[in-house]
């Protein structure tokens, strides 16, 4: 499967993917076009690995700022095993973008973690309060008999 050519336009290049790009058959490669962009010059494989979730591929321009590219998905399985799949690229001057949406996409897998210790807490400390014991108040002595 092939992405329609595009201009890589930033010094980097991050490619968010999922599935298995270096599975036996597999790929996702980023093809650079000629001047015609017509064929491919080289490819830049993905390096993995392997997920089940998400990952983002980071591609260093070097050479080949400017240049036209395409994004390339091979699948080479006959079973079901062993998918891949890519989301658009996200063009950026930030080498450590691929890094920082990885770490936010696990933050985000946690975050209603926190909302649910919030509540559990909040359930026990009700919990204790309404089981507390309560002690009846001591007579009250009439200092006047």
């Amino acid at each position: 499967m092939l992405s329609s050519p595009f201009v890589f336009s930033h010094p980097w290049l991050v490619v968010p993917y999922a599935g298995y790009p270096v599975g036996d058959g597999n790929g996702l490669r980023l093809q650079v076009l000629d001047e015609a962009g017509l064929d491919v010059v080289t490819e830049i494989g993905c390096p993995g690995p392997n997920l089940d979730g998400i990952g983002y591929w980071s591609v260093e321009a070097g050479p080949h700022l400017g240049r036209k590219v395409r994004l390339v998905l091979y699948d080479g399985r006959t079973d079901t095993e062993a998918w891949v799949a890519a989301a658009p690229p996200i063009p950026t001057d930030n080498p450590e973008l691929a890094t920082s949406l990885g770490q936010r996409l696990e933050n985000e897998r946690h975050a209603g973690m926190h909302a649910s210790l919030g509540v559990i807490a909040l359930v026990a400390f009700a919990c204790c309060f309404v089981a507390w014991p309560r002690r009846p108040a001591p007579p009250r002595i009439d200092p006047g008999k």
